[in-house]
Protein backbone atom coordinates (compact mmCIF):
# COMPACT_ATOMS: atom_id res chain seq x y z
CA UNK A 1 0.00 0.00 0.00
CA UNK A 2 2.86 2.34 0.80
CA UNK A 3 4.48 1.57 -2.55
CA UNK A 4 1.18 2.06 -4.43
CA UNK A 5 0.49 5.32 -2.62
CA UNK A 6 3.98 6.58 -3.43
CA UNK A 7 3.50 5.73 -7.11
CA UNK A 8 0.08 7.44 -7.32
CA UNK A 9 0.90 10.47 -5.22
CA UNK A 10 2.69 12.37 -8.00
CA UNK A 11 -0.09 12.01 -10.68
CA UNK A 12 -2.73 12.77 -8.03
CA UNK A 13 -0.91 15.97 -7.15
CA UNK A 14 -0.58 16.85 -10.85
CA UNK A 15 -4.34 16.36 -11.36
CA UNK A 16 -5.08 18.47 -8.29
CA UNK A 17 -2.76 21.18 -9.61
CA UNK A 18 -4.44 21.14 -13.02
CA UNK A 19 -7.85 21.37 -11.39
CA UNK A 20 -6.77 24.60 -9.70
CA UNK A 21 -4.97 25.96 -12.80
CA UNK A 22 -7.77 25.14 -15.24
CA UNK A 23 -10.20 27.05 -13.07
CA UNK A 24 -7.86 30.05 -13.19
CA UNK A 25 -7.57 29.70 -16.98
CA UNK A 26 -11.37 29.78 -17.36
CA UNK A 27 -11.58 32.91 -15.23
CA UNK A 28 -8.92 34.62 -17.36
CA UNK A 29 -10.63 33.47 -20.58
CA UNK A 30 -13.94 34.91 -19.41
CA UNK A 31 -12.21 38.19 -18.57
CA UNK A 32 -10.59 38.23 -22.03
CA UNK A 33 -13.96 37.60 -23.71
CA UNK A 34 -15.61 40.50 -21.90
CA UNK A 35 -12.69 42.73 -22.87
CA UNK A 36 -12.93 41.60 -26.50
CA UNK A 37 -16.67 42.34 -26.57
CA UNK A 38 -16.13 45.84 -25.17
CA UNK A 39 -13.19 46.53 -27.49
CA UNK A 40 -15.15 45.40 -30.56
CA UNK A 41 -18.10 47.64 -29.67
CA UNK A 42 -15.72 50.58 -29.26
CA UNK A 43 -13.99 49.81 -32.56
CA UNK A 44 -17.23 49.27 -34.47
CA UNK A 45 -18.23 52.92 -34.63
CA UNK A 46 -15.03 53.65 -36.59
CA UNK A 47 -15.26 51.07 -39.38
CA UNK A 48 -13.92 50.85 -42.02
CA UNK A 49 -10.94 52.98 -40.87
CA UNK A 50 -8.30 50.45 -39.77
CA UNK A 51 -6.21 52.91 -37.76
CA UNK A 52 -9.16 54.35 -35.82
CA UNK A 53 -10.72 50.95 -35.10
CA UNK A 54 -7.39 49.58 -33.86
CA UNK A 55 -6.76 52.57 -31.61
CA UNK A 56 -10.26 52.38 -30.09
CA UNK A 57 -10.00 48.62 -29.50
CA UNK A 58 -6.61 48.90 -27.79
CA UNK A 59 -7.78 51.74 -25.57
CA UNK A 60 -10.85 49.87 -24.31
CA UNK A 61 -8.95 46.57 -23.98
CA UNK A 62 -6.39 48.35 -21.79
CA UNK A 63 -9.16 49.76 -19.63
CA UNK A 64 -10.30 46.16 -19.10
CA UNK A 65 -6.86 44.91 -18.07
CA UNK A 66 -5.31 43.91 -21.42
CA UNK A 67 -2.65 46.46 -22.41
CA UNK A 68 -1.52 45.68 -25.95
CA UNK A 69 2.18 45.04 -26.55
CA UNK A 70 3.92 45.44 -29.93
CA UNK A 71 4.12 42.38 -32.11
CA UNK A 72 0.84 41.63 -33.90
CA UNK A 73 -0.37 44.93 -35.34
CA UNK A 74 -0.87 43.54 -38.87
CA UNK A 75 -4.07 41.41 -38.84
CA UNK A 76 -3.18 39.86 -42.22
CA UNK A 77 -0.09 38.12 -40.79
CA UNK A 78 0.13 35.24 -38.28
CA UNK A 79 0.61 36.53 -34.75
CA UNK A 80 4.03 35.97 -33.24
CA UNK A 81 4.28 37.95 -30.00
CA UNK A 82 8.02 37.50 -29.89
CA UNK A 83 10.04 38.80 -26.96
CA UNK A 84 7.49 41.45 -26.02
CA UNK A 85 5.00 38.76 -25.03
CA UNK A 86 1.33 39.06 -24.20
CA UNK A 87 -1.31 40.42 -24.31
CA UNK A 88 -1.95 41.18 -27.97
CA UNK A 89 -5.02 43.10 -29.21
CA UNK A 90 -5.60 42.47 -32.91
CA UNK A 91 -8.20 44.44 -34.89
CA UNK A 92 -9.36 43.26 -38.33
CA UNK A 93 -11.80 45.24 -40.51
CA UNK A 94 -13.85 42.56 -42.29
CA UNK A 95 -16.08 44.85 -44.37
CA UNK A 96 -17.40 48.39 -44.62
CA UNK A 97 -19.61 47.65 -41.61
CA UNK A 98 -17.97 44.80 -39.67
CA UNK A 99 -14.89 44.60 -37.44
CA UNK A 100 -13.36 41.71 -35.48
CA UNK A 101 -11.22 42.12 -32.35
CA UNK A 102 -9.07 39.27 -31.04
CA UNK A 103 -7.34 39.27 -27.65
CA UNK A 104 -4.43 36.91 -27.16
CA UNK A 105 -3.13 36.49 -23.64
CA UNK A 106 -1.11 33.96 -21.66
CA UNK A 107 -2.03 32.50 -18.29
CA UNK A 108 0.64 30.79 -16.24
CA UNK A 109 0.38 27.47 -14.46
CA UNK A 110 0.51 28.00 -10.74
CA UNK A 111 0.67 24.44 -9.41
CA UNK A 112 1.33 22.53 -12.62
CA UNK A 113 4.59 24.17 -13.69
CA UNK A 114 6.37 20.88 -13.39
CA UNK A 115 4.35 19.71 -16.42
CA UNK A 116 3.25 22.94 -18.21
CA UNK A 117 4.43 26.54 -17.87
CA UNK A 118 1.14 28.02 -19.10
CA UNK A 119 -1.28 28.27 -22.02
CA UNK A 120 -2.23 30.87 -24.67
CA UNK A 121 -5.82 32.09 -24.40
CA UNK A 122 -7.58 33.50 -27.48
CA UNK A 123 -10.95 35.23 -27.41
CA UNK A 124 -12.57 37.32 -30.14
CA UNK A 125 -15.70 39.31 -30.89
CA UNK A 126 -17.20 40.71 -34.09
CA UNK A 127 -19.43 43.78 -34.32
CA UNK A 128 -21.69 44.98 -37.11
CA UNK A 129 -22.48 48.68 -37.54
CA UNK A 130 -25.73 50.01 -38.97
CA UNK A 131 -24.94 53.45 -40.37
CA UNK A 132 -27.16 56.44 -40.87
CA UNK A 133 -28.63 55.75 -44.29
CA UNK A 134 -27.17 57.78 -47.16
CA UNK A 135 -30.21 59.37 -48.78
CA UNK A 136 -30.41 61.08 -52.14
CA UNK A 137 -28.92 59.48 -55.24
CA UNK A 138 -25.91 57.25 -56.07
CA UNK A 139 -24.02 60.10 -57.69
CA UNK A 140 -22.22 63.38 -57.08
CA UNK A 141 -25.44 65.36 -57.60
CA UNK A 142 -28.89 65.75 -56.12
CA UNK A 143 -32.15 66.73 -57.76
CA UNK A 144 -31.17 66.93 -61.43
CA UNK A 145 -34.66 66.23 -62.74
CA UNK A 146 -34.86 64.52 -66.13
CA UNK A 147 -31.39 65.66 -67.17
CA UNK A 148 -30.37 63.05 -69.74
CA UNK A 149 -27.12 64.91 -70.44
CA UNK A 150 -26.01 64.71 -66.84
CA UNK A 151 -27.43 61.25 -66.03
CA UNK A 152 -27.75 59.36 -69.33
CA UNK A 153 -30.37 56.63 -69.01
CA UNK A 154 -30.72 57.01 -65.24
CA UNK A 155 -32.17 60.42 -64.31
CA UNK A 156 -33.07 61.46 -60.77
CA UNK A 157 -36.65 62.24 -61.88
CA UNK A 158 -36.96 64.93 -59.18
CA UNK A 159 -35.74 68.38 -58.24
CA UNK A 160 -34.88 69.59 -54.78
CA UNK A 161 -37.77 71.61 -53.36
CA UNK A 162 -37.96 74.46 -50.88
CA UNK A 163 -40.68 77.02 -50.10
CA UNK A 164 -40.66 80.53 -48.75
CA UNK A 165 -42.10 81.04 -45.24
CA UNK A 166 -45.41 82.52 -46.44
CA UNK A 167 -46.23 79.51 -48.62
CA UNK A 168 -48.75 77.00 -47.32
CA UNK A 169 -47.14 74.03 -45.64
CA UNK A 170 -49.58 71.64 -47.28
CA UNK A 171 -47.81 72.33 -50.58
CA UNK A 172 -45.17 69.86 -49.42
CA UNK A 173 -42.43 71.69 -47.49
CA UNK A 174 -42.72 70.90 -43.74
CA UNK A 175 -39.49 72.65 -42.70
CA UNK A 176 -39.74 76.21 -43.98
CA UNK A 177 -43.28 77.18 -42.90
CA UNK A 178 -43.69 78.63 -39.36
CA UNK A 179 -47.24 77.36 -38.73
CA UNK A 180 -49.49 74.55 -39.77
CA UNK A 181 -52.65 75.43 -41.72
CA UNK A 182 -54.86 74.86 -38.66
CA UNK A 183 -52.98 77.52 -36.69
CA UNK A 184 -51.10 75.10 -34.47
CA UNK A 185 -47.36 75.14 -34.01
CA UNK A 186 -45.49 73.45 -36.85
CA UNK A 187 -43.39 70.92 -34.94
CA UNK A 188 -41.41 70.04 -38.06
CA UNK A 189 -40.36 73.66 -38.56
CA UNK A 190 -36.57 74.01 -38.89
CA UNK A 191 -35.27 77.58 -39.11
CA UNK A 192 -31.97 76.24 -40.43
CA UNK A 193 -33.68 75.24 -43.68
CA UNK A 194 -32.64 72.11 -45.55
CA UNK A 195 -29.22 70.72 -44.58
CA UNK A 196 -26.96 68.51 -46.67
CA UNK A 197 -23.69 66.68 -46.06
CA UNK A 198 -21.08 67.02 -48.79
CA UNK A 199 -18.29 64.44 -48.57
CA UNK A 200 -15.12 65.08 -50.57
CA UNK A 201 -12.94 61.90 -50.69
CA UNK A 202 -9.33 61.96 -49.52
CA UNK A 203 -6.90 62.75 -52.32
CA UNK A 204 -9.46 64.75 -54.31
CA UNK A 205 -8.37 68.19 -55.50
CA UNK A 206 -10.08 71.06 -57.28
CA UNK A 207 -13.61 70.05 -56.31
CA UNK A 208 -16.32 72.70 -56.49
CA UNK A 209 -19.92 72.90 -55.36
CA UNK A 210 -22.35 74.03 -58.04
CA UNK A 211 -26.05 74.91 -57.98
CA UNK A 212 -28.75 75.76 -60.49
CA UNK A 213 -32.38 76.78 -60.31
CA UNK A 214 -35.13 75.13 -62.31
CA UNK A 215 -37.02 77.05 -64.98
CA UNK A 216 -40.19 75.14 -64.16
CA UNK A 217 -43.32 77.25 -63.75
CA UNK A 218 -44.01 78.85 -60.36
CA UNK A 219 -40.34 78.76 -59.46
CA UNK A 220 -39.76 82.37 -58.46
CA UNK A 221 -37.48 82.46 -55.41
CA UNK A 222 -33.76 83.07 -55.10
CA UNK A 223 -31.60 80.36 -53.58
CA UNK A 224 -29.44 81.16 -50.53
CA UNK A 225 -26.65 78.68 -49.84
CA UNK A 226 -24.23 78.58 -46.91
CA UNK A 227 -21.29 76.17 -46.91
CA UNK A 228 -19.24 75.51 -43.79
CA UNK A 229 -17.06 73.02 -41.96
CA UNK A 230 -18.78 71.31 -39.01
CA UNK A 231 -17.18 71.79 -35.62
CA UNK A 232 -16.07 68.29 -34.47
CA UNK A 233 -15.74 69.41 -30.83
CA UNK A 234 -19.49 69.80 -30.32
CA UNK A 235 -21.75 66.84 -29.44
CA UNK A 236 -24.01 67.21 -32.48
CA UNK A 237 -21.46 68.87 -34.72
CA UNK A 238 -23.25 68.45 -38.06
CA UNK A 239 -26.14 70.56 -36.76
CA UNK A 240 -24.47 72.87 -34.24
CA UNK A 241 -23.31 76.43 -34.77
CA UNK A 242 -25.29 77.13 -37.92
CA UNK A 243 -25.40 80.88 -37.32
CA UNK A 244 -24.13 83.73 -39.52
CA UNK A 245 -21.16 84.47 -37.23
CA UNK A 246 -19.83 80.97 -37.83
CA UNK A 247 -20.46 80.93 -41.56
CA UNK A 248 -18.46 83.87 -42.81
CA UNK A 249 -15.55 83.18 -45.15
CA UNK A 250 -15.30 79.48 -44.36
CA UNK A 251 -15.44 78.16 -47.89
CA UNK A 252 -12.77 79.39 -50.24
CA UNK A 253 -12.94 82.87 -48.75
CA UNK A 254 -16.53 83.29 -49.94
CA UNK A 255 -19.35 85.18 -48.29
CA UNK A 256 -21.47 83.53 -45.62
CA UNK A 257 -24.67 84.17 -47.60
CA UNK A 258 -24.33 83.46 -51.31
CA UNK A 259 -27.52 84.37 -53.19
CA UNK A 260 -28.18 82.81 -56.58
CA UNK A 261 -30.94 84.80 -58.27
CA UNK A 262 -33.20 83.03 -60.70
CA UNK A 263 -32.73 85.69 -63.39
CA UNK A 264 -35.53 84.26 -65.46
CA UNK A 265 -34.86 86.63 -68.34
CA UNK A 266 -31.25 85.40 -68.59
CA UNK A 267 -31.27 81.81 -67.36
CA UNK A 268 -34.75 80.87 -68.52
CA UNK A 269 -35.45 82.51 -71.89
CA UNK A 270 -38.90 82.22 -73.38
CA UNK A 271 -39.19 79.07 -75.51
CA UNK A 272 -41.48 78.26 -78.40
CA UNK A 273 -42.77 74.72 -77.94
CA UNK A 274 -43.72 72.24 -80.62
CA UNK A 275 -47.40 73.15 -80.41
CA UNK A 276 -46.59 76.84 -80.99
CA UNK A 277 -47.10 77.93 -77.37
CA UNK A 278 -44.44 79.72 -75.34
CA UNK A 279 -43.04 78.80 -71.95
CA UNK A 280 -39.96 79.12 -69.76
CA UNK A 281 -39.71 75.36 -69.49
CA UNK A 282 -39.53 72.65 -72.17
CA UNK A 283 -40.51 69.24 -70.73
CA UNK A 284 -38.86 67.47 -73.67
CA UNK A 285 -35.51 69.24 -73.20
CA UNK A 286 -32.62 67.60 -71.42
CA UNK A 287 -31.47 70.36 -69.10
CA UNK A 288 -34.88 71.66 -67.95
CA UNK A 289 -33.35 74.55 -66.02
CA UNK A 290 -30.84 77.37 -65.85
CA UNK A 291 -27.06 76.91 -66.08
CA UNK A 292 -24.90 75.52 -63.30
CA UNK A 293 -23.21 78.20 -61.19
CA UNK A 294 -20.15 77.77 -58.96
CA UNK A 295 -20.90 78.23 -55.25
CA UNK A 296 -17.55 77.22 -53.74
CA UNK A 297 -14.35 76.31 -55.57
CA UNK A 298 -11.20 74.45 -54.50
CA UNK A 299 -12.96 72.39 -51.84
CA UNK A 300 -10.58 70.42 -49.65
CA UNK A 301 -11.24 66.76 -48.78
CA UNK A 302 -13.49 66.00 -45.83
CA UNK A 303 -17.06 66.63 -44.75
CA UNK A 304 -18.84 69.93 -45.39
CA UNK A 305 -22.34 71.03 -44.48
CA UNK A 306 -24.60 72.91 -46.92
CA UNK A 307 -27.50 75.02 -45.71
CA UNK A 308 -30.21 75.88 -48.27
CA UNK A 309 -32.89 78.54 -47.86
CA UNK A 310 -35.34 80.41 -50.04
CA UNK A 311 -35.22 84.20 -50.22
CA UNK A 312 -38.56 85.04 -51.81
CA UNK A 313 -42.15 83.93 -52.25
CA UNK A 314 -43.40 80.80 -53.91
CA UNK A 315 -41.82 77.49 -54.75
CA UNK A 316 -38.11 77.13 -55.48
CA UNK A 317 -36.79 74.11 -57.36
CA UNK A 318 -33.05 73.62 -57.60
CA UNK A 319 -30.18 71.15 -58.11
CA UNK A 320 -26.81 70.65 -56.40
CA UNK A 321 -23.69 68.85 -57.56
CA UNK A 322 -20.00 68.44 -56.83
CA UNK A 323 -17.89 68.81 -59.96
CA UNK A 324 -14.21 68.02 -60.39
CA UNK A 325 -11.51 66.51 -62.54
CA UNK A 326 -13.68 63.44 -63.15
CA UNK A 327 -16.07 65.61 -65.16
CA UNK A 328 -19.63 66.50 -64.26
CA UNK A 329 -20.93 63.03 -63.42
CA UNK A 330 -19.76 60.00 -61.46
CA UNK A 331 -21.50 57.08 -59.76
CA UNK A 332 -20.93 56.02 -56.16
CA UNK A 333 -21.97 52.49 -57.19
CA UNK A 334 -18.96 52.03 -59.47
CA UNK A 335 -16.53 54.66 -58.14
CA UNK A 336 -15.68 54.72 -54.40
CA UNK A 337 -13.91 58.06 -54.91
CA UNK A 338 -17.04 59.79 -56.19
CA UNK A 339 -18.00 62.75 -53.95
CA UNK A 340 -21.45 62.54 -52.36
CA UNK A 341 -24.34 64.79 -51.35
CA UNK A 342 -26.82 63.55 -48.77
CA UNK A 343 -29.64 65.31 -46.84
CA UNK A 344 -29.26 65.65 -43.08
CA UNK A 345 -32.80 66.48 -41.95
CA UNK A 346 -35.28 65.95 -44.82
CA UNK A 347 -34.99 65.41 -48.55
CA UNK A 348 -37.31 67.93 -50.20
CA UNK A 349 -38.63 66.41 -53.44
CA UNK A 350 -40.61 67.74 -56.38
CA UNK A 351 -41.63 65.63 -59.36
CA UNK A 352 -44.26 66.29 -62.00
CA UNK A 353 -45.44 64.61 -65.17
CA UNK A 354 -44.73 67.80 -67.10
CA UNK A 355 -41.02 67.17 -66.61
CA UNK A 356 -41.26 63.95 -68.64
CA UNK A 357 -41.46 63.44 -72.41
CA UNK A 358 -44.91 63.20 -74.01
CA UNK A 359 -44.67 59.40 -74.19
CA UNK A 360 -44.50 59.18 -70.37
CA UNK A 361 -47.00 61.80 -69.30
CA UNK A 362 -50.65 62.68 -69.53
CA UNK A 363 -49.83 65.60 -71.84
CA UNK A 364 -51.91 68.23 -70.06
CA UNK A 365 -54.98 66.09 -69.63
CA UNK A 366 -54.73 64.08 -72.86
CA UNK A 367 -54.12 60.79 -71.07
CA UNK A 368 -52.41 58.22 -73.34
CA UNK A 369 -54.28 55.51 -71.45
CA UNK A 370 -51.28 53.84 -69.81
CA UNK A 371 -50.12 53.49 -66.24
CA UNK A 372 -47.69 56.31 -65.49
CA UNK A 373 -45.04 55.30 -62.90
CA UNK A 374 -42.23 57.50 -61.62
CA UNK A 375 -39.26 55.98 -59.78
CA UNK A 376 -37.22 58.19 -57.44
CA UNK A 377 -34.08 57.31 -55.47
CA UNK A 378 -34.54 57.14 -51.69
CA UNK A 379 -31.56 55.71 -49.76
CA UNK A 380 -28.71 53.22 -49.85
CA UNK A 381 -29.54 50.24 -47.64
CA UNK A 382 -26.55 47.91 -47.30
CA UNK A 383 -26.79 44.09 -47.14
CA UNK A 384 -25.80 44.16 -43.45
CA UNK A 385 -29.32 45.43 -42.71
CA UNK A 386 -31.05 42.23 -43.84
CA UNK A 387 -32.27 41.51 -40.29
CA UNK A 388 -33.50 45.07 -39.70
CA UNK A 389 -36.55 47.20 -40.46
CA UNK A 390 -36.49 50.15 -42.83
CA UNK A 391 -38.63 53.11 -41.77
CA UNK A 392 -39.52 55.79 -44.31
CA UNK A 393 -41.23 58.99 -43.16
CA UNK A 394 -43.08 60.88 -45.91
CA UNK A 395 -44.82 64.24 -45.49
CA UNK A 396 -47.86 65.18 -47.56
CA UNK A 397 -47.32 62.30 -49.93
CA UNK A 398 -49.65 60.63 -52.46
CA UNK A 399 -52.02 63.58 -52.94
CA UNK A 400 -54.20 62.50 -55.85
CA UNK A 401 -51.88 59.57 -56.64
CA UNK A 402 -53.11 56.00 -56.70
CA UNK A 403 -50.27 54.35 -54.80
CA UNK A 404 -46.75 54.61 -53.39
CA UNK A 405 -44.37 51.61 -53.38
CA UNK A 406 -40.94 50.92 -51.91
CA UNK A 407 -38.73 49.20 -54.49
CA UNK A 408 -35.91 46.90 -53.43
CA UNK A 409 -32.45 46.91 -55.11
CA UNK A 410 -32.23 45.03 -58.43
CA UNK A 411 -32.36 41.25 -58.12
CA UNK A 412 -30.28 38.79 -60.14
CA UNK A 413 -32.49 39.48 -63.16
CA UNK A 414 -32.01 43.24 -62.78
CA UNK A 415 -35.63 43.80 -61.66
CA UNK A 416 -36.69 45.99 -58.74
CA UNK A 417 -39.57 44.37 -56.84
CA UNK A 418 -41.94 46.21 -54.46
CA UNK A 419 -41.50 45.19 -50.83
CA UNK A 420 -44.34 44.12 -48.48
CA UNK A 421 -44.96 47.04 -46.14
CA UNK A 422 -47.16 48.44 -43.39
CA UNK A 423 -48.00 52.09 -42.91
CA UNK A 424 -49.55 54.44 -40.39
CA UNK A 425 -50.49 58.11 -40.36
CA UNK A 426 -48.88 59.80 -37.36
CA UNK A 427 -49.12 63.16 -35.70
CA UNK A 428 -46.00 65.29 -35.50
CA UNK A 429 -45.90 64.60 -31.77
CA UNK A 430 -45.55 60.91 -32.63
CA UNK A 431 -48.90 59.37 -31.71
CA UNK A 432 -50.70 57.24 -34.29
CA UNK A 433 -53.68 58.83 -36.05
CA UNK A 434 -54.53 56.02 -38.46
CA UNK A 435 -53.29 52.51 -39.19
CA UNK A 436 -53.29 51.35 -42.79
CA UNK A 437 -55.76 48.48 -43.11
CA UNK A 438 -55.86 45.43 -45.35
CA UNK A 439 -58.49 47.20 -47.46
CA UNK A 440 -56.11 50.09 -48.11
CA UNK A 441 -53.55 47.79 -49.69
CA UNK A 442 -55.83 45.15 -51.16
CA UNK A 443 -55.81 46.68 -54.63
CA UNK A 444 -52.09 47.39 -54.92
CA UNK A 445 -51.11 46.90 -58.55
CA UNK A 446 -48.29 44.50 -57.63
CA UNK A 447 -50.10 42.51 -54.98
CA UNK A 448 -51.83 43.06 -51.62
CA UNK A 449 -49.88 44.87 -48.94
CA UNK A 450 -47.17 46.21 -51.24
CA UNK A 451 -48.21 49.86 -51.41
CA UNK A 452 -49.50 52.89 -49.54
CA UNK A 453 -53.00 53.45 -50.83
CA UNK A 454 -56.21 54.99 -49.58
CA UNK A 455 -59.41 53.50 -50.93
CA UNK A 456 -61.27 54.49 -52.99
CA UNK A 457 -58.82 55.38 -55.72
CA UNK A 458 -57.42 58.89 -55.57
CA UNK A 459 -58.44 59.38 -51.98
CA UNK A 460 -55.20 61.32 -51.68
CA UNK A 461 -56.84 64.16 -49.75
CA UNK A 462 -56.46 61.90 -46.72
CA UNK A 463 -52.68 62.33 -46.94
CA UNK A 464 -52.85 66.12 -47.12
CA UNK A 465 -50.52 67.77 -44.57
CA UNK A 466 -49.92 64.40 -42.85
CA UNK A 467 -46.90 62.37 -41.91
CA UNK A 468 -46.94 58.79 -43.17
CA UNK A 469 -44.53 56.24 -41.67
CA UNK A 470 -43.84 53.23 -43.87
CA UNK A 471 -42.16 50.16 -42.36
CA UNK A 472 -40.48 47.46 -44.45
CA UNK A 473 -39.31 44.37 -42.56
CA UNK A 474 -36.18 43.52 -44.55
CA UNK A 475 -36.05 40.13 -42.83
CA UNK A 476 -39.34 39.22 -44.52
CA UNK A 477 -38.62 40.46 -48.04
CA UNK A 478 -39.41 37.58 -50.45
CA UNK A 479 -36.17 35.89 -51.40
CA UNK A 480 -34.34 37.72 -48.62
CA UNK A 481 -32.83 41.19 -48.65
CA UNK A 482 -29.59 41.05 -50.63
CA UNK A 483 -27.62 43.42 -52.81
CA UNK A 484 -24.10 43.66 -54.19
CA UNK A 485 -23.00 46.82 -56.00
CA UNK A 486 -26.36 48.60 -56.26
CA UNK A 487 -27.97 48.72 -52.81
CA UNK A 488 -30.24 51.71 -53.49
CA UNK A 489 -33.91 51.55 -52.53
CA UNK A 490 -36.37 53.58 -54.61
CA UNK A 491 -39.84 55.08 -54.17
CA UNK A 492 -42.36 54.57 -56.98
CA UNK A 493 -45.44 56.73 -57.53
CA UNK A 494 -48.15 55.45 -59.85
CA UNK A 495 -51.38 56.85 -61.23
CA UNK A 496 -53.54 54.66 -63.43
CA UNK A 497 -56.64 56.83 -63.61
CA UNK A 498 -57.48 58.69 -66.79
CA UNK A 499 -57.08 62.45 -66.60
CA UNK A 500 -55.17 62.45 -63.30
CA UNK A 501 -51.90 64.34 -63.27
CA UNK A 502 -48.90 62.85 -61.54
CA UNK A 503 -47.46 65.74 -59.58
CA UNK A 504 -45.87 65.55 -56.14
CA UNK A 505 -44.23 67.93 -53.70
CA UNK A 506 -43.12 66.11 -50.59
CA UNK A 507 -40.33 65.61 -48.04
CA UNK A 508 -38.76 62.32 -46.95
CA UNK A 509 -36.37 60.82 -44.46
CA UNK A 510 -35.30 57.20 -43.97
CA UNK A 511 -33.63 55.25 -41.18
CA UNK A 512 -32.96 51.73 -39.96
CA UNK A 513 -34.91 50.84 -36.83
CA UNK A 514 -33.01 48.99 -34.12
CA UNK A 515 -29.65 48.85 -32.37
CA UNK A 516 -27.09 50.55 -34.64
CA UNK A 517 -24.20 48.56 -33.15
CA UNK A 518 -24.51 44.88 -32.35
CA UNK A 519 -22.33 41.88 -31.51
CA UNK A 520 -22.68 39.17 -34.13
CA UNK A 521 -20.01 36.73 -32.83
Amino acid sequence: MLATTALLLIPLMIFAAFAVDVGAWYVEADKAQRAADAAALAAGVNVPDQALTSAAAKSVAAANGFVDKPGCDDPTLPCNPGPTGYPQVITEVLSQSTVKVTILTEEESHFGKVVLDGIEIERNASVELTRQLPMGTPSNALGTGRDSIYRPGDPDNFWLNIHEVTTKRQYGDPLSIPNAENGNVNELRDTRGFLYLMNIPAGSAGMRLQARVSCFENSYSDLILNVYRPDPTTPNHYYDNIVPANLAAQAGGGSSDVVYPLNRSTNCPTLTLADGSTADFDPDAAEESGPWQDVVTNLTPGVWVIQAKSSNTGRLLYSLRVAGAFGNSCSTISDPNCPTLSPLNYLGVYTDEDMFPDSLRNNNGNDPGVIVPVELYLAEVGPENYRSKLEVTMFDTADGIDQVEVLMPPNAAGVRLPAPLTWVAVAESGYTEYVGTALDGSNCINGPGTCVRREPLNGGAFFQDRLIKITVDLNNVPGGYTCTTDCWVKIRYTTATSGVSLGETTAWKARIIGDPLRLIE
